[in-house]
C-alpha cells in the first residue's frame, strides 16, 4: 500500500527556496555532479550528489546533517562536528535540485535518464535526525509526493540500533545499510569513534530486520584500509559476524581526504591528529579483490565498488565544507 502525504510533513510548495545554489562540480568522465548548497536561513552549507552509475538511471547521494558527530577517522565530513540538523524540507529539496539536474543530462543525450534511486549516505548520521528524516522518507514514496518504491531508498547508518529497527518497521522494504568497517570491537572503536562498537548488539538489531523483511537482506558498508582492516584475519572476523544473518557487503576502497585538512580548523582534538599527514591509504586492487573473494568464497554476496566523483571529492568519505 502506498503511503499519502500526511498533514504535518512537508509539501510541494515547501522545497524550493531554502538552499542557494551555484552550477555543480563535475566530475571528469561527467557521470557525476556535486552541488554546494548554502542554506538562505542559517549561511552554513551542506553538500549534493548526483550520480549516473548506469547510463538510463540516475542516483542522488542527499545530506541529512551540516558535518557529523560521529567522528570517523577516514571520512572529511567527520572533521567537520556537528554544526546542525536538516530540516525535512531540506533534505527533500536536495531530492528536487537532483531531479533537476537529471533533466538537465537528458537533454544533452539521446535517451532519457530517470532518477531512481536516492540514498542517504551523504553528510551526517541520518539517524541522529531520524524525525526530519523519518518525515522525509514519508514524502520520498507517498504518491503525492516523489513516489519513490522503498526499495530504492536506502539509508546508511554507522549503526544507531533501536532507530535502526525502528525505521524498518516503519518502512517495509527501505533499505538498511550498515556502515561497520571493522568486524573487531577495538579497531571499530578506533576507526568509527563515537558509534557503538557492541557487535553482539549490532548482529541482534540486523537479525531482527531481517525477520521484518524476508526479501531484503542488510547492506555492510566497509571502507577498505591498506594494512589496517583489509588482511586476511579482517576478512574472517567480518565472515565471523555476518554468519547467520542476511546480508550483502559493499566494499568500499578509501578516498583520499587530505582536502580535509585545508577546510576545518586545526584548532579541535579531533582534527588534530590529522594536520600533518594523511594516514590512510586504499589497497592495491589486486588485495581488495582477494579480501573480497574470501568473503564470496565463504557464501556471501559481496561488491567491491567503483569509485565515482573522487576527482571533484564526490567520492564516498569525501563530503566536507569549509
Amino acid at each position: 500500500m502506498r503511503h499519502g502525504v500526511r498533514p504535518d510533513i512537508p509539501e510541494w510548495r515547501d522545497l524550493e527556496g531554502h538552499w542557494l545554489s551555484g552550477l555543480p562540480s563535475v566530475a571528469n568522465d561527467r557521470r557525476v555532479s556535486k552541488f554546494r548548497l548554502q542554506s538562505r536561513e542559517h549561511g552554513d552549507a551542506c553538500e549534493t550528489v548526483v550520480m549516473r552509475p548506469r547510463p538510463t538511471r540516475g542516483t542522488v547521494c542527499i545530506s541529512t546533517q551540516v558535518g557529523c558527530g560521529v567522528g570517523c577517522t577516514f571520512c572529511a565530513t567527520g572533521r567537520m562536528g556537528l554544526v546542525r540538523q536538516l530540516s525535512a524540507t531540506e533534505i527533500l529539496e536536495q531530492v528536487l535540485i537532483a531531479k533537476m539536474e537529471v533533466h538537465n543530462w537528458s537533454r544533452h543525450t539521446n535517451h532519457p535518464i530517470h532518477l531512481r534511486n536516492v540514498v542517504l549516505m551523504g553528510m551526517g548520521e541520518p539517524l541522529h535526525n531520524h524525525e526530519a528524516v523519518g518525515d522525509a522518507i514519508e514524502f520520498l514514496i507517498a504518491d503525492r509526493g516523489f513516489g519513490f518504491s522503498p526499495r530504492h531508498i536506502t539509508l546508511s547508518t554507522v549503526g544507531v540500533p533501536e532507530k535502526m529497527v525502528a525505521m524498518a518497521k516503519r518502512f517495509p522494504r527501505l533499505r538498511i545499510a550498515l556502515s561497520l568497517h571493522a568486524a573487531q570491537s577495538d579497531l571499530r572503536r578506533q576507526l568509527v569513534p563515537r558509534a557503538t562498537n557492541d557487535l553482539e548488539v549490532l548482529r541482534k538489531s540486523i537479525c531482527h530486520i531481517n525477520s521484518l523483511d524476508e526479501d531484503s537482506p542488510v547492506w555492510i558498508e566497509y571502507a577498505l584500509l591498506s594494512g589496517i582492516n583489509d588482511r586476511e584475519e579482517d576478512a574472517q572476523h567480518l565472515i565471523d559476524f555476518c554468519r547467520g544473518l542476511r546480508v550483502e557487503i559493499n566494499l568500499i576502497p578509501y578516498n583520499n581526504t587530505s582536502h580535509a585538512n585545508q577546510l576545518v580548523s586545526l584548532q579541535h582534538d579531533h582534527v588534530k591528529r590529522f594536520s600533518n599527514k594523511e594516514r590512510f591509504q586504499a589497497p592495491d586492487r589486486e588485495s581488495a579483490q582477494r579480501f573480497a573473494m574470501a568473503l564470496r568464497n565463504a557464501g556471501i554476496f559481496t561488491t567491491l565498488r567503483n569509485t565515482l566523483g573522487d576527482s571533484i571529492q564526490a567520492a564516498c568519505g569525501q563530503l566536507i565544507v569549509g
